[in-house]
């Protein structure tokens, strides 16, 4: 949800969010009990500082999660309450090196991250299954020494087909297994009769944009390319 509302929000050029805008925003801020609420205001917000090098520093939001710091008190609430309510935070907040904007969803997303990974560290020196699976992800040494090893049986697999019965069953063996599959599975709300749910079949696991670029003559170029880049890849 916070993601999503960060995506469309309209940037600092709009200083007036309608009223529906202002209910949404106190809506998720209130689901979200650690976020100042005045700084989810400045979802949308890019901030006025140049491009730096090092990382932000963390907004001190105190004991209750305001960040009165970040208001701009001598703007007039009446006049600009955007300006009033996240002025400051605009005109000090410093955009990391590695991003075009900063906001408060990127910095809720950056500590999240940064919480999930200390919980899943301590996880594997517990030997819990999914510290267990994190630590072999990110076991770089191990995943080099393999090299292509894993994928011999799958490519071998798909060597095997010759007829459009066997590709279907590879196809269906790869959804829950390999990882990743030609087509998506999925159970949702029902289009034409929202009350009941229905199974969904649909395209997936295409590299190129859509169908045209693997049939179509006027795409070969494209396809020749992917093609030796999947070969390099591998």
């Amino acid at each position: 949800l916070t993601s999503r509302l960060a995506a469309t929000v309209a940037s600092r050029s709009c200083t007036a969010i309608s009223r529906m805008g202002w209910i949404f925003a106190a809506l998720v801020a209130a689901m979200q009990p650690r976020q100042s609420f005045a700084h989810f205001f400045r979802t949308g917000a890019v901030a006025r500082a140049a491009l730096i090098d090092e990382q932000p520093p963390r907004v001190d939001r105190g004991p209750w999660g305001f960040d009165i710091a970040g208001m701009d008190r001598n703007s007039s609430p009446g006049n600009n309450w955007y300006e009033y309510t996240s002025g400051n935070w605009l005109n000090t907040t410093k955009i990391p090196h590695d991003r075009s904007v900063w906001n408060a969803f990127g910095e809720a997303r950056e500590v999240t991250a940064f919480q999930v990974r200390d919980l899943l560290e301590e996880g594997g020196k517990a030997n819990q299954l999914t510290g267990t699976l994190y630590a072999s992800f990110m076991n770089e040494n191990e995943v080099e020494r393999r090299g292509t090893a894993p994928l011999i049986p799958w490519l071998d697999k798909i060597q095997r087909i010759s007829s459009a019965a066997d590709f279907a069953a590879l196809a269906g063996g790869m959804y829950h297994s390999f990882g990743s599959a030609p087509f998506d599975f999925s159970v949702g709300a029902d289009s034409k009769s929202p009350s009941v749910n229905a199974a969904y079949l649909s395209q997936a696991g295409l590299g190129l944009p859509n169908r045209d670029y693997y049939l179509e003559d006027k795409f070969a170029n494209k396809k020749k390319a992917y093609e030796e880049y999947i070969a390099k890849m591998l």
